[in-house]
């Protein structure tokens, strides 16, 4: 570990779980999976999210709080396109500690748990704003794509109240 990330590492307060998540998230799983890092992070935020299907956007945004995302707002909505804002301490501890962490794992939970509020294909990027200490996350859908659930379980028996 370089003495610049150390340094980084040490600023964190004590009993920080911003530390662990950074290490495996921001560290760890890019140098394993090298240059396949956001298109893997985002799929497999995809997949956690046909995990634990969630019933609307404010159910979303509470349990992006308690997964450690970050807090979620939806900041403008149009016919098709979904704007938010992810935020808060995670947001901020991680990019203190790497300026190029990554937030597609969060992008694809997102963009797939509209997906199957929505029933049509969502998609999203996202964009790191450093200057705010925040993530920008839109979501795209298709309205005339329907999303083909039979490859996805059962959302009545995923669905968390």
């Amino acid at each position: 570990m370089s003495d610049a990330l150390r340094s980084k590492f040490e600023n964190i307060s004590t009993g920080s779980s911003f530390a662990g998540i950074s290490l495996l998230r921001d560290l760890l799983i890019p140098d394993l999976l090298t240059t396949n890092t956001k298109e893997i992070s985002y799929w497999a935020g995809k997949q956690l999210a046909r995990e634990v299907a969630l019933p609307d956007i404010e159910t979303i945004q509470n349990y992006f709080v308690m997964f450690g995302f970050g807090a979620l707002t939806l900041t403008k909505q149009k016919q098709n396109q979904y704007y938010f804002d992810l935020q808060g301490d995670p947001v901020i501890e991680r990019l203190a500690m790497n300026d190029a962490a990554d937030f597609h794992l969060e992008t694809g939970f997102l963009a797939q748990q509209l997906q199957q509020e929505l029933g049509v294909i969502v998609e999203g990027i996202c964009e790191v704003d450093h200057k705010h200490s925040l993530v920008h996350i839109t979501i795209q859908s298709d309205p005339k794509d329907p999303a083909d659930f039979d490859t996805t379980q059962d959302q009545s028996e995923k669905m968390v109240d």
